[in-house]
């Protein structure tokens, strides 16, 4: 499959360190979802290549899992097989809804997609239609108050908009009554790391990503300055790079420090629930 350096492809994410933890994260989150969704039927919003559906396959009664993007579809179709896992190419959300029934689901993941929406409000309330009443959203994105200097635009060519605490938190509550925002973040060196990362990226891009320049031109220089630099990263990280790789996504735990997390982990019901949306995960020994 075509790399855009966005979309998560396993097998490239396992040259470089960097990228591995980024993975790393995301297969955590899949795998505290499957804690809260076992045994439901279960939509996989935005699924990309297909391996969170995969994982989720084997805890839940069924997947279905839809991306507007025909070559993950296509992908994910040739790399995982189950009874019970439905792959589905879909229209962007702005050009009409959802192809399900309303109540279809015990439970909506969608994860790494928010910020990539244009029409966010359609968004939600297509999740909130095919949700069932009880149905909760299990949704992911981007802590922008670590990635992003005030007023800054993402420097993630792909990203509309980007979150803080407040305002992901704002958004969802439109939709549904009950939302549960906590943090995800890393441990030891691996969170300085990533937030090493991530803060060189917001500084260098700045001139081309400050509230000032147009998005059009934002997307466009981006674009010319990922393709200039990704065969270079991908010959150092493969030839190159001997720092160790974390072992697991357990280098990932929640945390109540919102603000200096890494991302958002969000659960979010129109009904109350026993005992709150959603349970904690930590890594083994902490909390």
């Amino acid at each position: 499959m075509r790399s855009t350096g966005e979309r998560v492809i396993p097998a490239e994410y396992r040259h470089d360190v960097h990228k591995f933890l980024i993975f790393l994260m995301h297969m955590r989150s899949y795998a505290h979802a499957m804690t809260i969704v076992r045994g439901k039927r279960v939509l996989d919003f935005g699924c990309g290549t297909g391996y969170g559906a995969n994982m989720l396959a084997g805890q839940v009664e069924d997947v279905s899992a839809i991306d507007i993007s025909e070559e993950a579809i296509s992908d994910a179709t040739k790399s995982y097989s189950a009874s019970n896992l439905h792959f589905l190419r879909t229209e962007p959300i702005e050009n009409g809804g959802l192809p399900f029934p309303d109540s279809s689901f015990d439970d909506v993941i969608s994860f790494q997609v928010i910020e990539h929406v244009d029409d966010v409000d359609s968004y939600l309330k297509e999740i909130r239609r095919v949700l069932k009443p009880s149905g909760r959203l299990l949704l992911t994105t981007p802590n922008s108050s670590l990635r992003l200097l005030p007023g800054q635009k993402p420097w993630n060519r792909f990203h509309i908009r980007e979150y803080t605490y407040s305002t992901i938190k704002h958004t969802l509550q439109k939709e549904f009554s009950f939302v549960e925002v906590e943090g995800i973040t890393a441990i030891g060196p691996w969170l300085d790391m990533e937030k090493s990362r991530v803060n060189r990226i917001k500084w260098l891009t700045l001139p081309f990503t400050n509230f000032l320049v147009p998005d059009i031109v934002r997307r466009r220089v981006l674009e010319i300055l990922w393709s200039r630099f990704a065969e270079r990263e991908t010959s150092v990280s493969r030839h190159g790079e001997d720092r160790p790789f974390p072992k697991d996504e357990d280098v990932f735990i929640t945390s109540s420090a919102v603000d200096r997390c890494l991302k958002f982990f969000a659960v979010c019901s129109s009904e109350p629930m026993d005992g709150g949306l959603a349970p904690r995960f930590s890594s083994p020994g902490r909390r």
